[in-house]
């Protein structure tokens, strides 16, 4: 049986090729406009790069450990203990890629918030947001690598003698929850300017739409916490 497998490869493979897609197109457009490149166009590639960590992760982890399926009863128990170790492993690395991807896009988009609005009364905020996402990225990488001690012992269950301090729910439900409110305060800033535009309140809705079009990860996001939870 396929299982879930082939939700996981639409799942991998469909905005994955979107982002390469953006990505070859936003180098092509600076290429035709010879635009210099910034911190946006960096942390943009950055993020592809940890999304595609993420997004091979997935597929070794698909091909190798069962990802979707059930584990089949004619495995021995010992080849079966090595194959979940390793699906542990995959996905702590997993939780770093996302949450590296995750917070490289929200640089990406503040950087270009802050080339675009040059004089503008949200430089402050912008620039808060920018010290917020940076504090929530080391913490949540520190916090995760070393929720346990040893290290080892998040994927290896044959190590006894372990000091877990941090509930790995309430971690993630905390993360998830402050990573989807910075994302909120995000999608609100350039919403601030396209009100003072000297504008149709037509084109003005249409401006604003663009900016909140990416509320499409509401249900994504309610559904980790809830899976977190």
């Amino acid at each position: 049986m396929a299982g879930l497998q082939p939700n996981i490869w639409a799942g991998v493979a469909v905005p994955w090729l979107a982002a390469l897609s953006s990505l070859v197109m936003r180098v092509c457009a600076r290429r035709m406009t010879k635009m210099s490149w910034w911190f946006d166009d960096y942390f943009s590639i950055l993020a592809f790069i940890f999304a595609t960590g993420y997004c091979g992760i997935m597929v070794q982890w698909t091909l190798h450990t069962y990802l979707g399926i059930k584990i089949p009863d004619s495995i021995p128990s010992d080849e079966r203990e090595a194959i979940l170790q390793q699906a542990r492993f995959l996905a702590f690395l997993n939780s770093l890629c996302y949450a590296s991807s995750i917070a490289c896009s929200k640089i990406a988009i503040l950087s270009l918030y802050w080339r675009l609005f040059s004089i503008s009364s949200i430089r402050i905020p912008i620039l808060v947001m920018l010290v917020m996402v940076v504090i929530w990225i080391i913490l949540r990488t520190f916090m995760l690598t070393f929720r346990c001690v040893p290290v080892q012992s998040l994927w290896d269950y044959t190590i006894t003698d372990k000091v877990c301090n941090l509930d790995s729910g309430q971690f993630f439900l905390g993360t998830i929850t402050t990573h989807f409110i910075m994302d909120l305060a995000i999608l609100v800033l350039p919403i601030i300017e396209v009100a003072r535009l000297t504008l149709p309140k037509g084109q003005k809705l249409a401006i604003a739409a663009l900016s909140y079009s990416a509320l499409c990860m509401v249900p994504d996001v309610v559904s980790r916490v809830r899976s977190s939870s």
